[in-house]
C-alpha cells in the first residue's frame, strides 16, 4: 500500500500480485482516511499498547 500526496489531496494505491487498486482522495478526506487505517492496524495489533 502507498499513499502520495497531491496537488489536490492524495493518492491511494492497494497492489497485489494479481491486482491494483487506486483511489484519489481529496484534501479532507485523505486525513480521516490514513486515521482510519492507523486505527484499524492499532486494533488488530495482538499487544495492547502503553
Amino acid at each position: 500500500m502507498t499513499i502520495n500526496v497531491v496537488a489536490n489531496g492524495g493518492h491511494i494505491e492497494f497492489v497485489r500480485a494479481d491486482a491494483r487498486v487506486e483511489r484519489f482522495l481529496g484534501t479532507s478526506v485523505i486525513w480521516r482516511v490514513i486515521e482510519g487505517l492507523l486505527l484499524a492496524l492499532g486494533n488488530a495489533s495482538p499487544i495492547a499498547a502503553h
